[in-house]
């Protein structure tokens, strides 16, 4: 028996996409899943449970504030952002590396000038990402309020996240009594960064194609 540290070392090792959704386990709770499926302590697992919570609650926006050196606005104080981004590094860093194919991630910005081929670029803190186009176009629209409205729709395309992994079967979104559909989910982590391709411009949106440097 390798103990903790190995299970965790062997989880950091594994990789795949997505799996079937907590949600269809049958007397499992999330926090029972993850503490299983990762060889982690119940108390990390509830944790990481708390963080993805509050990421997915809008918590994301405090959070990568944290990460940039910011304030938080959006709900969190300081305190609980620095927690939940720590702790969902962590989880990143145990979990399964994803290898289910390219990811998308849209977001919608004024100034598009520094996407140009070779540029190193980073996702300004933890980045959720998408196994499905149609999901990230969904993102590309306007925030609106305090958040400004931009006008151009980006879609970052990048065919790996080897510092990534899929939180889909972990999300509520799509799941019985959920009004929104699944997201496809590939949280991947602050350390990413990635060199910048070609870009395209396609029925309104902003294509840049990226590699992982």
């Amino acid at each position: 028996m390798g103990g903790r540290g190995a299970s965790s070392a062997s989880s950091r090792q594994r990789e795949r996409g997505h799996v079937e959704s907590v949600f269809h386990r049958d007397g499992l709770g999330m926090a029972e899943f993850i503490s299983k499926d990762l060889g982690v302590p119940m108390d990390t697992a509830d944790l990481y449970v708390d963080a993805m919570f509050a990421w997915a609650m809008d918590g994301n926006w405090d959070i990568r504030a944290y990460q940039q050196g910011k304030g938080t606005s959006d709900g969190l104080t300081s305190k609980e952002a620095k927690k939940y981004a720590e702790g969902l590094e962590s989880f990143i860093s145990s979990s399964p590396r994803w290898n289910g194919g390219v990811t998308y991630r849209g977001v919608n910005i004024s100034d598009v000038s520094e996407y140009k081929p070779g540029k190193i670029i980073d996702q300004k803190g933890l980045s959720s990402w998408s196994s499905s186009l149609d999901v990230a176009k969904g993102f590309t629209l306007p925030t609106g309020g305090k958040r400004g409205a931009s006008a151009q729709k980006v879609i970052f395309v990048s065919p790996t996240q080897n510092k990534g992994t899929s939180i889909n079967h972990l999300s509520p979104f799509g799941q019985s009594g959920q009004i929104l559909p699944p997201q496809d989910e590939v949280l991947v982590s602050s350390s990413a960064s990635y060199a910048v391709g070609k870009t395209q411009r396609k029925d309104g949106y902003l294509f840049v194609y990226l590699e992982e440097t």
